[in-house]
């Protein structure tokens, strides 16, 4: 009987680390598959990626087609973190050539709007899309800075200023443009933004 119940145990250790290999392989393939889908964003592996179609489900307004891509700094949702609410993104939108200061602006501020206000309401928080303000200024023919007044609704609802570098360029073979943003409220000497500028450097185009 005792060697029955020690092979029964053994069995199933045997099982679980089986069971519990096959789940980190299936979560290491799927990373791998995140970061072999990256268009552009193809890192740093430790900030977040994702993957999202136009048209934006909170924001319908912007009638584009194509995709974004996004990437957020360890820490983006933790408001003591260095990291808090810095990122980049890349959109990445059909049969557009170029794009200036009116329509970024109005691109911003619908996505920011939306935003907000479709996190509020699954949080059940005040709506307060009034208070989202968007700020373009035209730095060359494809490059811009931007400030984007927001409430957080992914954390505690507090008001922070976003400030934005904004860089536009011609899809390889196809009829795009892309739209890619390194953001964070940090202040422009926080070692942050070294990083959103190695992100920005090492994009994939």
């Amino acid at each position: 009987m005792y060697l029955q119940i020690e092979k029964t145990n053994t069995d199933t250790h045997f099982h679980m680390k089986k069971y519990i290999l096959s789940i980190f392989a299936l979560l290491l393939a799927q990373s791998l598959f995140a970061q072999e889908t990256a268009t552009y964003l193809k890192g740093p592996s430790d900030w977040k990626y994702e993957k999202i179609d136009f048209p934006l489900d909170f924001a319908p307004e912007i009638k584009y087609q194509g995709f974004e891509e996004l990437r957020f700094a360890p820490g983006m949702f933790d408001t003591n973190a260095e990291g808090y609410f810095s990122y980049a993104f890349a959109f990445e939108l059909d049969d557009i050539k170029k794009i200036e200061e009116k329509e970024l602006k109005d691109i911003l501020e619908k996505y920011y709007k939306g935003l907000h206000c479709a996190v509020a309401t699954s949080k059940e928080m005040q709506l307060q899309p009034e208070l989202i303000a968007v700020e373009v200024k035209k730095l060359s023919k494809s490059s811009f800075e931007a400030n984007v007044s927001f409430i957080d609704t992914f954390t505690n609802g507090q008001a922070i200023n976003i400030k934005m570098e904004v860089n536009t360029f011609r899809a390889r073979a196809k009829n795009a443009l892309v739209i890619m943003a390194i953001a964070s409220p940090q202040s422009h000497s926080h070692p942050i933004w070294k990083e959103l500028y190695q992100l920005r450097d090492s994009l994939a185009i």
